[in-house]
């Protein structure tokens, strides 16, 4: 199976994130509509839902040192306060790991 280059990876992300956040209510269902035939062809549970995909690439944004503005203009939030429910584990292990680290160097 071929693999894609990082600027692919992001070049797709990126088109997936416009198609999820899209103001059109027609858009949104054609890509739950899609991604619930991709899920069944791959065997997935009935559970897997696109909702998923959003709240991981948050996490993930977190993860990597995303700033909240920024994950936010990925994700659609509209809010701080929508945020912090995809993004408070990854905000308290990466605080942990930092408070560790300065823990040690002392």
């Amino acid at each position: 199976m071929p693999t894609l280059s990082s600027a692919q990876r992001h070049d797709h992300l990126s088109r997936q994130c416009e198609v999820i956040n899209a103001p059109s209510r027609q858009a949104r269902n054609a890509f739950t509509e899609q991604f619930r035939n991709w899920c069944d062809a791959a065997g997935l549970p009935q559970r897997c839902k696109p909702h998923g995909l959003r709240k991981a690439a948050c996490r993930r944004l977190a993860e990597a040192g995303c700033s909240a503005n920024e994950i936010m203009a990925i994700s659609g939030h509209a809010t701080m306060k929508e945020l912090v429910r995809y993004t408070k584990a990854a905000d308290q292990a990466r605080l942990a790991r930092n408070a560790m680290t300065k823990a040690i160097i002392r």
